[in-house]
């Protein structure tokens, strides 16, 4: 989540808008819609079933119910209604095929950000449960600041990214112990933003992670049990535009990134930093790979907003799309 003036209501969260050419705006043909949102409805990250379902979150105070697209037939169900938890789910991330952690907060909808305190975390479990999976709260988190990107170490250790401590916390989700791995100047915000960590994943005893901020492509070595840091951070890209979610194809030594207000997906080599657009989409949140198609497909959520085109101005939700990588 970019917590800045990129996707925000007239009275309560202020309009996006996308200021370019109407060639620039067009959105890629590689890009396949799936699901549609009404204005303005941010869409701020998503989890893949491995029957195919998507599991998008609406963020920012507008809904803490968590819903089913079915990408084929685009039908939409609800799993599970979190409202007596919150307002907002603001991450989710699978912890083994078809368990599903998320974090849910209250958060305060004009001024974009969420109580201290409120943020707590729970397990969706589909297993031998069918449409009507086991939900269980797993902890609460008194000090955590705001808790964005999530990933599994393993099994049972989830990684959870705290955009405005500018560090990675760690839970075990079989004991409940939550711990603040470690605090990092590449993770921290800045004077104009404390949104600083976003998006995480992890391959081959690294973590990913973007900063929204610092508008960078980072990584840090990992212990691949605890999770704490074993070396020191690098920077792989700069100079993005508010990068939000991310996700790695660790075989080819790329990582795809939403480029928020770049409203473009990013192919960002791993080793030298080289980016090329993989596609334009209008605000960019998070990318999944589509099971069975790991490596040349991708499902992303998008914010929406008001696109300026050529021919007049379109209001857009947020989405669901299908691309070609």
């Amino acid at each position: 989540m970019r917590v800045s003036n990129l996707c925000r209501t007239a009275s309560t969260v202020a309009v996006f808008l996308i200021s370019m050419s109407f060639a620039q705006s067009t959105i890629n043909q590689s890009a396949r819609l799936l699901h549609q949102y009404d204005p303005i409805t941010w869409v701020e990250n998503l989890a893949v079933r491995p029957n195919g379902e998507i599991l998008p979150i609406i963020t920012l105070g507008t809904s803490a119910i968590l819903n089913k697209v079915n990408p084929v037939s685009d039908e939409v169900s609800q799993v599970h209604n979190f409202s007596p938890a919150g307002n907002s789910i603001q991450s989710i991330a699978t912890v083994t095929p078809d368990v599903f952690a998320v974090n849910v907060f209250t958060c305060n909808i004009s001024a974009l950000d969420c109580t201290l305190g409120s943020a707590s975390t729970w397990l969706v479990d589909f297993r031998r449960h069918g449409t009507h999976p086991k939900v269980s709260q797993v902890v609460s988190w008194p000090q955590a600041k705001f808790l964005n990107g999530m990933a599994a170490l393993n099994d049972h250790i989830l990684l959870i990214a705290d955009s405005f401590l500018g560090g990675i916390w760690s839970l075990d989700i079989n004991s409940g112990v939550q711990k603040l791995l470690f605090t990092e100047t590449t993770m921290s915000g800045t004077a104009e933003s404390p949104t600083g960590v976003n998006g995480i994943r992890i391959w081959d005893r690294t973590l990913y992670f973007t900063n929204t901020a610092k508008d960078t492509l980072n990584s840090i070595s990992i212990d691949p049990k605890t999770g704490k840091k074993t070396g020191d951070a690098v920077v792989i890209a700069s100079g993005l535009l508010n990068p939000d979610d991310l996700e790695i194809d660790g075989r080819n030594d790329v990582a795809y990134v939403a480029n928020g207000l770049g409203n473009q997906i990013l192919r960002i080599d791993l080793k030298d930093g080289r980016s090329e657009v993989v596609t334009s989409l209008p605000g960019p949140t998070s990318l999944r790979w589509v099971i069975g198609c790991e490596g040349s497909k991708l499902y992303v959520s998008t914010c929406g907003g008001i696109l300026q085109y050529a021919i007049g101005n379109i209001t857009l939700g947020g989405a669901l799309y299908e691309i070609d990588v």
